[in-house]
């Protein structure tokens, strides 16, 4: 699902400019991002885990990314540095358990309405 939604992003013009890799992640500007869950990084180097981003900018050489964080300010990741691995894409959650356990309406609450 997040290589459809690149893809579509890519073809409006949303997603422009350089790309380069954080760690496994392609990244582009205009690419939604977020701090992994399981990121283990050092207090204050990058925001909470879960947080999300923008990439706003990969520079010319591809090794600096600059990401907005909206509740957390703008951070500089170095593509070949430690934090890279710590960025994942924030388009679609893979996580079938999180949907699986949404409760649904019981069907003996339905009420039918003579209008």
């Amino acid at each position: 699902m997040t290589a459809l939604a690149r893809a579509v992003l890519a073809v409006d013009g949303v997603l422009h400019g350089r790309s380069t890799m954080l760690g496994p992640t392609e990244v582009r500007a205009g690419d939604r991002v977020s701090v992994s869950p399981t990121a283990d990084v050092p207090d204050g180097w990058l925001p909470e885990p879960g947080t999300p981003g923008t990439v706003t900018d990969v520079d010319r050489d591809g090794i600096e990314v600059t990401i907005d964080f909206a509740t957390a300010g703008v951070y500089a990741v170095d593509a070949g540095g430690p934090l890279a691995h710590a960025i994942v894409h924030d388009y679609c959650s893979s996580d079938y358990a999180l949907a699986a356990s949404v409760p649904m309406p019981d069907e003996s609450a339905a009420v039918e309405i003579d209008l």
